[in-house]
Order: C-alpha cells, then sequence, then structure tokens
C-alpha cells in the first residue's frame, strides 16, 4: 500500500484499501501467525491512515487506523499471555494465532523479528493508548537483558529456553538493532540509544579488523568462527541508522561490499564465504530482498553523489532478467536457476526504493519522513 503511495497511484491504493477492508476479518483470522507479517502490517496501516488523514480522506484514514489497533489488539494479549512478568519459560514466541498456543519446543524466533518498537510506539502515539509501546519495550527489554558481557547478540531464541540457539552472531541481529536506534532517536529513548551505542561500537570495532566484513562472532568473546568467513546480507539494515548518526564513511563501506556482490551475481545472497569466495550451499539464493536498494537510496540522499544512480541502475537492469509473466522470481546465484518466490517486501521496499531514488521529486523524499524496517 505505501509502495502505490509513494507511485501517486491513487486509485490503485484506494482498490486496493477497499479489497484490505472487505477481506480483513478473515485475514485477521486467518493467515497471519509471525511478529514480521504483523510489524508490515501495522506499519503499511499505519502510513495509510496518515497520508489519507493529509489528503483529506478523514473518514477512511480513521477507518484504516482502525485497522491497525484490532490488528495489534488481536495480538498483543495472546502474546502477552506467554510470558507474563517476562518469566523464564516460553519467553518469546511467534504465536500460533488460531490456535492462540506456543509452538513446539524446538521453535526458535530471530532476534530481528522482535524489532516492532518503531510501530507500536508511533501507534501509541496516533491513538493516546501506552499499552502498545509498552508492549513493545516488553519485548525490547527482555531481549536486552540477554546481552553478554561484552555487549552482543545472538541470532535466535529458543522459544521456551529463552536462550541463544548458538553462541555465535551472524547478522540476524541487524534489523532489531535499527528498530532499537530509530526508535530511540524518533522518540527519544535515552536508555535505548545508550543500548544501541554500547552494541554498534562492538560492530563497529569487528568490520574495521576484518576490511568491511561482518563474520559470525562468538558473543562472549569476539572470536571469528573458525570455520565460517561469511557476511551476513542484514548489515545493511543499518545503513540508514549510520546515516542518521552521521557515520557516511561506516554506511559507504557497507554499500562498497554488497556492491562487489552484486556486480559479481547481480543479487545478494542471504549470506558469502569470504574464504572460498561464494555463498555457501544453501545461502545462494537472492529473494529479491530490499537491502541493497535500501542502502543505495539512503546514501543517495545523504550524499547526493552519481555512483548511487549509477548502482541504482544496475539493481534496475539486473532485476529485468528475473521479470516473469505474473511478476518477479526470485533466483539462485550460482545456477542462475529462477525461483517461483517473490516475496512482499520485493513490492513494498525494493521497487518503492528505487522509484523514490530515480524521482527526485517525490514528497516522500522529503526529509520529515522516515521509514520503518518493514518499509
Amino acid at each position: 500500500m505505501t509502495t502505490l503511495l509513494v507511485f501517486g497511484d491513487e486509485a490503485e491504493f484506494h482498490s486496493t484499501l477497499d479489497k484490505i477492508l472487505n477481506s480483513f476479518p478473515k485475514i485477521l483470522f486467518g493467515d497471519i501467525q509471525y511478529l514480521k507479517t504483523i510489524k508490515r502490517s501495522i506499519g503499511s496501516l499505519l502510513s495509510s491512515s496518515i497520508q489519507l488523514a493529509q489528503a483529506g480522506h478523514t473518514a477512511l484514514a480513521s477507518e484504516t487506523l482502525s485497522l491497525a489497533i484490532q490488528l495489534c489488539d488481536y495480538v498483543i494479549d495472546p502474546l502477552d499471555a506467554l510470558f507474563p512478568e517476562l518469566g523464564e519459560n516460553c519467553e518469546f514466541n511467534e504465536v500460533e494465532l488460531l490456535q492462540k498456543r506456543s509452538m513446539d519446543k524446538q521453535g526458535t524466533i530471530s532476534v530481528g523479528d522482535l524489532g516492532i518498537l518503531f510501530e507500536l510506539a508511533f501507534l501509541s502515539q496516533e491513538t493516546g493508548d501506552s499499552r502498545y509501546k509498552e508492549f513493545a519495550m516488553k519485548i525490547h527489554n527482555k531481549t536486552l537483558a540477554k546481552l553478554s558481557k561484552i555487549n552482543m547478540l545472538g541470532d535466535e531464541f529458543n522459544i521456551c529456553t529463552g536462550n541463544f540457539t548458538s553462541d555465535y552472531s551472524s547478522g540476524q541481529q541487524f534489523t532489531y538493532l535499527s528498530d532499537l536506534a530509530k526508535s530511540s532517536i524518533m522518540f527519544h529513548y535515552p536508555d535505548y540509544y545508550s543500548s544501541w551505542r554500547k552494541i554498534y561500537k562492538v560492530i563497529k570495532e569487528t568490520v574495521h579488523i576484518h576490511n568491511g566484513w561482518y563474520f559470525p562472532l562468538h558473543i562472549h568473546t569476539k572470536g571469528v568462527h573458525s570455520g565460517k568467513l561469511l557476511f551476513h546480507k542484514n548489515l545493511a539494515a543499518l545503513t540508514e541508522v549510520l546515516i542518521l548518526e552521521g557515520d557516511l564513511e561506516e554506511a559507504e563501506r557497507i554499500f562498497h561490499k554488497l556492491n562487489y556482490l552484486w556486480m559479481q551475481y547481480q543479487g545478494i545472497p542471504i549470506q558469502y564465504d569470504i574464504r572460498m569466495k561464494k555463498p555457501p550451499r544453501d545461502f545462494q539464493y537472492y529473494y529479491l530482498s530490499a537491502e541493497f536498494a535500501r542502502s543505495i537510496y539512503f546514501l543517495h540522499r545523504a550524499t547526493h553523489s552519481p555512483i548511487y544512480l549509477d548502482a541504482g541502475r544496475s539493481v534496475l537492469k539486473s532485476l529485468k532478467q528475473y521479470s516473469v509473466q505474473c511478476g518477479y522470481a526470485s533466483v539462485d546465484l550460482l545456477s542462475r536457476k529462477r525461483i517461483d518466490h517473490m516475496d512482499s517486501s520485493f513490492l513494498s521496499q525494493t521497487l518503492k526504493f528505487l522509484y523514490l531514488l530515480f524521482d527526485e521529486g517525490n514528497k516522500f523524499n522529503d526529509v520529515s519522513y522516515m521509514f520503518s524496517d518493514g518499509g
């Protein structure tokens, strides 16, 4: 929906919104099961509500905001029930909303999926209801309580023990850190900002030591995994935050690594093995994700350097190779085989940021807008 707003396609936006309004109860009690999906949905509904209000569509804006509230209310109670007092058992869980029960004991949840403060703090600001912000803060507080003594987080939690499934951090935390940083800046949360700075200090030191690459590190010793010299695509999630911090040098360092991979593969693999100079088996796929396009967009806004327009053209040229009759296919970057999958983030983020990159006069390029990690 926000992509349609960026494109200026008001007719298609209203058509899509009508479909959502008519099918919302079915959607609500159907397929929405994950925090990441909920985060994206709430962010899109909030953005749409604000834009509708600014355009004078007051009634429609109110109805859209109401949907965001309904979705959040439906999610908060069952999630909160899984960790009353945020105790020791089943602290984090991707809830199966239909059954209102926890997943099996072997289930995990990515730290990245816990970054929902930006959207929920904004919802609290729009509604005057602090429950949403407080719920997100609970998740952040419990996550930050798991910081190691050297200020590092693992990639994912076991949903019943609340412990990390591995002592190594490979990059899934970066989307969480982006939410932590932007929320602390946008809503003036000094404690969260302090936590972000501590964690980022470790990451920055590591990137400098290893010539711009971020490898899987032991969260208690900072030791590099002896068998894995891997770069994770999610490091790009920090680009926007680094720009907000004024650390352009580090943001550009990340861009050059991503650009190197794009020029070599016409996509960004999930992981890249520095030692073997190729993506590891089962991580060689590009699912049309937005990390590189997003980095290009924010760096161009910050520097206005033509290098980023050139990079954007390179991305567009590559994406044309993946077009099919009904959209765009993901790709195995080693075999070049197309995969019958188009993630929703391709529409909500990848295309949106590429469009904004070349549409200089677009109102969303105004500095007063801040994009959530869901788009």
